[in-house]
């Protein structure tokens, strides 16, 4: 049913209640965040500039860090950009927190005699809460808090994830010249299964911040 193994308290990052997340919120999507729908891609950190009208955008990543690839070469005419994004986004379906240890471990002790799943969180951002599961798939944590409020309990759901930073070699200019072919040729040699060339929205490019 629940991941009930998961750290509980300390070390996560963006814990946000989902029933203050505006109706227009956007989750962050799995895997890959870089598109060209930029309702689709997580958090990014302004920078970059305008867009030109004329010029064209390519991406190759991500990477961990710049030491993946030399760009020392003075022919090239791109950059590491850094992207900030969310990842292992989390779902808790809790009770509480309460003011304080022992109303919270009466709670537990009143769910324990119903069988009910659940455990005392005692450190971190939930502290004195009381976790009844947590899930991965967001219509799992929606169906199990609803059927724990049809048994009684005010449940809320809280969405708990990480955030993380990766890099992309960026190419933004004119779509032929010297410039264009050194660089396209260049990043075609540095692809890999976990890098992939791709051509992207220049305005989403924009948004990211450049790599110091």
């Amino acid at each position: 049913m629940s991941d009930q193994g998961r750290s509980a308290g300390g070390g996560r990052g963006n814990l946000t209640l989902l029933s203050e997340m505006g109706s227009d919120a956007v989750a962050p999507a799995d895997g890959l965040a870089l598109t060209d729908d930029e309702s689709a891609v997580d958090e990014l950190e302004a920078g970059g500039g305008a867009v030109l009208a004329d010029e064209v955008c390519w991406v190759l990543g991500p990477f961990d860090n710049e030491e993946a690839v030399d760009i020392t070469d003075e022919r090239l005419a791109v950059s590491w950009m850094r992207e900030r994004y969310e990842r292992d986004v989390d779902y808790w379906v809790l009770l509480g927190p309460y003011a304080g240890q022992a109303p919270a471990s009466s709670m537990l002790q009143e769910l324990k005699k119903q069988r009910i799943d659940s455990y005392l969180i005692r450190r971190g951002e939930m502290e004195n809460a009381i976790s009844l599961g947590v899930f991965s798939d967001e219509s799992r944590a929606e169906r199990h808090a609803s059927t724990m409020r049809s048994r009684g309990y005010a449940v809320e759901i809280r969405r708990v994830a990480d955030e993380a930073i990766r890099l992309w070699l960026v190419y933004r200019g004119a779509d032929q010249g010297g410039d264009f072919d050194a660089s396209m040729a260049f990043m075609e040699s540095n692809k890999s299964n976990s890098a992939e060339l791709s051509k992207k929205s220049c305005e989403l490019i924009a948004s990211y911040q450049e790599f110091d």
